[in-house]
């Protein structure tokens, strides 16, 4: 089959040296347990026309002192219902109600959020003070406790958790997904909180690193090409760069994943290159997982893979 990256046999067989530091599941066990703090939400009534769709603005409190912001959809009926959490691509937001009724219009409460500070409401006053390169890959990268995305895992753990502490929700049955670095985020969340009962990551982004960083050129744009950047700037800086991220690769949290996985990848990606997807898949723990290769899909989702989301949800979430 056609692809930018290797042959799809060797893809089948790409397996990665392992980079998972000795104190990986102790640095996550710490940050989890730091940040149990009172969610503290808000929620506010949004007009919308759909008969029986409650749609509402929330805020939550995350990672130290950041606000969460999203929207909660909740389905028509009174009993309570499975969930589902929604997580944006790189640079982007929670996108319009629109974007995700379809999953509530089918029975789940469903939680899109903006990642903080990106283009959406979410705050981010933790911000390290260090210099880095355009966009967020690098910020704080100095150190597993400083860098950026340690924030973002919590406040998608603590996401989790708020909207199963819903009464209108059944605990059990949340579920979370997400296209690229919502993707991404989808499985570390499901690594990182044990409770989450189904994963659909699509094309996912932060994984693979090392490899990641050698060989996606991102078509001239930011994401993994920023670390590049960074590596450039400061040559004396990468080996540390490279530890740091290695807490929050996704080769290496698939390991600590158990709930039905669902993973996609195009064999034209030059954003999330394919080995690099291959490479966290073959980590997952997890049964059922499955991988849709589409050989000829870029940086993208499709509409059969779609409905094939659509089943998979049904069948962990709702049955």
């Amino acid at each position: 089959m056609p692809s930018i990256d290797w042959t799809l046999d060797r893809l089948r067989a790409y397996r990665p040296p392992s980079t998972r530091p000795p104190d990986f599941d102790a640095f996550w066990a710490a940050t989890l347990a730091a940040h149990q703090h009172p969610f503290d939400a808000t929620r506010a009534p949004v007009d919308y026309p759909v008969p029986g769709l409650t749609v509402e603005r929330v805020t939550f409190a995350g990672y130290g002192q950041g606000r969460v912001a999203g929207w909660l959809l909740s389905p028509p009926g009174s009993g309570r219902s499975p969930g589902l959490v929604v997580f944006h691509g790189y640079t982007g937001n929670r996108g319009a109600i629109f974007d995700v009724a379809a999953w509530a219009l089918q029975g789940f409460v469903t939680l899109a959020i903006d990642v903080r500070g990106q283009t959406g409401e979410s705050t981010d006053p933790d911000a390290a003070p260090d210099g880095h390169a355009a966009g967020w890959m690098t910020q704080g990268i100095g150190s597993p406790a400083t860098y950026y995305y340690r924030a973002v895992y919590v406040d998608c753990v603590r996401a989790v958790r708020w909207l199963q502490s819903l009464p209108h929700v059944r605990a059990d049955r949340v579920g979370c997904t997400g296209i690229s670095q919502g993707g991404g985020l989808t499985l570390a969340t499901a690594a990182l909180e044990p409770t989450v009962a189904m994963a659909m990551a699509e094309v996912p982004y932060l994984c693979d690193f090392p490899r990641a960083v050698a060989i996606s050129q991102g078509a001239g744009r930011i994401t993994y090409t920023e670390i590049a950047w960074y590596c450039r700037a400061f040559p004396e800086r990468t080996d540390q760069a490279f530890r740091t991220l290695s807490y929050f690769d996704g080769v290496n949290l698939a390991g600590r994943i158990r709930c039905p996985t669902l993973v996609s990848v195009g064999l034209w990606d030059d954003i999330c290159p394919p080995s690099t997807i291959f490479a966290a898949y073959h980590n997952l723990a997890c049964e059922p997982r499955k991988l849709d290769v589409y050989p000829y899909l870029d940086h993208a989702t499709t509409s059969t893979h779609r409905d094939e989301k659509v089943r998979w949800a049904w069948r962990h979430l709702q049955a």
